[in-house]
């Protein structure tokens, strides 16, 4: 498995108490190709081996706002 593919897959998995599977993996998707793997591992978002790290986003609006986007463009 590739580490962007793992960390989509950790990612939706950690939504999935908000929303349903094909909407959370829609959200996670939507974040790692908007920003980019790369620097969501800069950010502290991801391990660079791909595993989520469930930082607090006080001090990342730009990942904040980021699933923003994907959670109206994937929920609705």
């Amino acid at each position: 498995m590739r580490v962007q593919d793992r960390a989509t897959s950790e990612l939706a998995d950690s939504l999935t108490s908000a929303m349903n599977d094909v909407q959370a993996a829609c959200v996670a998707a939507y974040v790692v190709d908007d920003l980019g793997f790369d620097t969501l591992v800069d950010d502290g978002f991801f391990a660079a081996d791909g595993h989520f790290l469930n930082p607090d986003l006080a001090d990342r609006p730009e990942i904040k706002d980021s699933l923003t986007r994907a959670a109206q463009s994937c929920v609705g």
